[in-house]
């Protein structure tokens, strides 16, 4: 049984598509299975309060890990000021998931973004996610 080291990243800022939801680029192949091992994600923005991320596949499961915040959420002063305050946001998990090709893997966020950072601008965010863990053929 051949085994490939399978590695994918998508990121994004405000520039971009999508206030956090993205596909990762690298398709897992009809006939091979992802053996996925590690699981991370960051994400900076204006006013923003994340939950969870949630991984979904091509079929109906849907995988959940929880944002941990780096910096305190809604710190003093009025509601409208600590809206605009800049968040940091991430996780690393390590996981034993198997998912059977072809398959597309693609990360939602669950929160809530500020849409107006300071000034009544637009607020900024990037954010990333990638995974680690290698592919297989599916056994016969």
């Amino acid at each position: 049984m051949s085994e490939q080291i399978y590695q994918s990243v998508c990121s994004f800022n405000e520039r971009g598509s999508s206030i956090g939801r993205g596909t990762l680029p690298d398709a897992i192949p009809s006939g091979k299975r992802l053996i996925l091992q590690i699981v991370t994600g960051w994400y900076v923005g204006d006013g923003v309060v994340l939950g969870t991320v949630l991984l979904h596949l091509n079929h109906p499961h849907r995988f959940a890990f929880p944002w941990i915040p780096g910096n305190p959420c809604c710190g003093g002063g009025s509601a409208h000021e600590h809206d605009k305050e800049r968040r940091f946001y991430g996780f690393n998990h390590v996981v034993a998931l198997s998912i059977d090709g072809p398959a597309q893997l693609m990360f939602d966020p669950t929160g809530s973004i500020n849409y107006y950072g300071s000034g009544g601008t637009a607020p900024t965010f990037w954010w990333e996610y990638a995974v680690r863990g290698y592919i297989i053929d599916i056994p016969s």
